[in-house]
């Protein structure tokens, strides 16, 4: 029963421990489940930041790019600038070339090529007339002059247009890459940003929660360690409370134990006195009932008696018994008794001893044989044993130890 008892508070004690083993199990499993999934985030960020890396040399080229370009912009810009500029003046030059030549034109209107055949035709001042033909020379260089400018600032016109236009298609073609440049750049720039950012926040969230579920396992942890703490003090405690329970069951089963020895030793003693009474009742009643009454006794042998009691046998020497003649080998029991020996002698032969009770023994001797062995109990006039042809049965009957006559017992014949 206690410890039956001991068992209950142990499940008892246990179970919380059991369920935040559990727990605990579960924790550590998240825990990994987290850091494999925080690993992936981090090689896949290691992975981005590789490619970001990579895009930054890109990038590096792209910069260098749009640094050529913007310096090829810059001086485009700048030649465009000065391309304008000399237009400007040419097309201000063209204008008054223009305006010059339409002046001519009106002058030499105005003068008429009438005037100048006759002033060919005149030969009445020669000196005039050359000095008025020199002056219509002059006057057609400088128009044809004029024409010629005219003409070359419309070609420098032609060529600075021209340049301005190719200068400006570049311009354009080089802006349009550059623009297509700082967007490339930007949408590759703001995707792996956006990658980092991503894997950033979700490996810092796998951290934060990581290191969450370590706090909780280390509470859990702390918990167990209490726990069995609290275990281990309940069990000694209860350990101690069992032993002593135990001690004090023990010290009781012992005092019953002793009191219940002492009764049946006591009971015991009662019966063995009781027992011991009866068997001396029993022995004083048997003793009494066995008293051996004169001329009760069977004769043990029928033969002739050669010696009688008290006869003298040598010298001083009596006879204590009976000696009988080898005329009959048939040895029987003188009273009912116990036979309490059986020997061999040298000189006696095979000598039976029978207790009859009361004080009272048989001995027999000069027996060849014994059908009877030590303990065996024997009626009166039962056969015991045989004598040889050499010497006939020897009979002594004793009563406490001394010899009697076995005549005043034996039948009367």
């Amino acid at each position: 029963m206690v410890a039956a008892c001991g068992i209950f508070m142990s499940d008892s004690a246990s179970g919380a421990a059991d369920v935040t083993g559990s727990s605990l199990d579960d924790v550590r499993k998240e825990i990994g489940e987290h850091k494999t999934r925080a690993e992936n985030n981090e090689r896949d960020l290691n992975s981005v930041r590789s490619e970001i890396k990579s895009t930054q040399k890109e990038s590096d080229r792209l910069a260098r790019q749009l640094s050529s370009d913007q310096k090829r912009i810059d001086s485009i810009s700048q030649s465009l600038s000065q391309i304008n500029e000399k237009i400007k003046a040419l097309e201000e030059q063209k204008e008054r070339q223009k305006d010059m030549i339409a002046r001519q034109l009106v002058e030499a209107y105005k003068i008429g090529r009438d005037d100048y055949l006759k002033l060919v035709l005149n030969q009445k001042d020669p000196a005039a007339t050359d000095r008025a033909l020199e002056y219509y020379r002059y006057i057609n260089e400088a128009r044809v002059q004029a024409v010629r400018d005219i003409e070359q600032t419309e070609a420098e016109l032609r060529a600075a247009l021209k340049k301005r236009s190719d200068e400006s298609k570049e311009l354009q073609k080089l802006q349009d890459r550059r623009r297509s440049d700082i967007k490339k750049l930007s949408e590759i720039k703001e995707r792996k940003q956006a990658a980092e950012k991503s894997l950033s926040e979700s490996l810092r969230e796998e951290r934060s929660e990581i290191a969450r579920l370590e706090e909780d396992e280390r509470q859990i942890q702390a918990y167990l360690v209490k726990l069995e703490e609290e275990r281990k003090a309940k069990e000694k405690a209860e350990k101690e409370r069992l032993e002593k329970l135990k001690a004090e069951e023990e010290r009781k089963r012992k005092a019953e134990e002793a009191g219940r020895k002492r009764k049946e030793e006591q009971e015991r003693a009662e019966r063995l006195a009781a027992e011991q009474q009866r068997k001396e009742a029993e022995k004083a009643a048997a003793e009494k009932a066995r008293q051996i009454r004169r001329h009760s006794l069977t004769w043990p042998s029928t033969g002739e008696v050669l010696n009688r009691f008290g006869s003298i046998r040598s010298g001083q020497v009596r006879w204590k018994g009976l000696l009988f003649g080898t005329g009959n080998s048939l040895v029987k029991a003188a009273g009912s008794g116990t036979v309490v020996m059986v020997t061999a002698m040298k000189r006696l032969g095979t000598v039976i001893i029978v207790d009859h009770g009361g004080g009272f023994i048989s001995i027999y001797c000069n027996n060849l044989n014994s059908l009877k062995k030590q303990g065996d109990h024997v009626e009166q006039g039962e056969l015991i044993g045989y004598t040889g042809t050499s010497q006939g049965l020897y009979f002594e009957l004793r009563k406490d130890g001394e010899s009697v006559s076995p005549a005043e017992y034996l039948r009367r014949r």
